[in-house]
């Protein structure tokens, strides 16, 4: 895995510095290809904590949220979510959101906030919501790059939201935060 960090670093710094496309492509293919080879016994792993978790949530009537991940070696890939739903269609196993990690993926060249969004969305239990500015996540709302409005109306009303910042952002830059989300009609 030491070999998969060290490349996304390449990437995310390549990005940074203002990469050529070629550069930019060749990193995401040895991402890619670094992953494929290792996914599939943790993904097993996985399936098999999950198929226990499921009995147990539905016993309890509780659901379990499977989060886009922040790294593009964390397991479930964008794809692998799809795997994951469909294999628990009457579960109580949906998606959970987070808007930093998606802006990171999309970012970095690999997938929009907006496709996780418009493929997962009608499956969404939670959100977690926090800006992003460079390859930092957990800024209070309005605070980056994040463009909230895009992504509004995919959020269902009855989804639990939680903002998720970092512990050094000030109460007042929370807030600003909650007002700026409101203003953007997530509330």
């Amino acid at each position: 895995m030491t070999g998969q960090i060290t490349v996304e670093r390449q990437l995310k710094s390549l990005i940074e510095s203002g990469g050529t496309a070629a550069e930019l492509d060749r990193l995401r293919s040895e991402m890619v290809h670094r992953r494929e080879a290792v996914k599939a016994p943790p993904f097993e792993a996985a399936f098999r904590s999950l198929d226990e978790l499921n009995e147990a949530a539905v016993r309890k009537g509780i659901h379990l949220g499977i989060e886009n991940r922040a790294h593009y070696y964390e397991i479930p890939s964008f794809e692998e979510i799809g795997i994951v739903l469909d294999r628990f269609p009457s579960g109580n196993v949906g998606y959970w959101h987070d808007v930093g990690h998606a802006d990171i993926f999309e970012r970095m060249g690999f997938v929009s906030q907006r496709e996780y969004l418009d493929s997962y969305g009608s499956k969404l239990v939670g959100i977690h919501l926090h800006d992003c500015r460079a390859n930092h996540d957990h800024l209070a709302p309005g605070a980056g790059r994040v463009q909230f409005e895009t992504i509004s109306h995919a959020i269902d009303q009855a989804a639990l939201k939680v903002l998720e910042v970092n512990s050094r952002v000030s109460a007042n830059a929370i807030r600003r935060g909650i007002a700026y989300l409101k203003e953007r009609g997530i509330d």
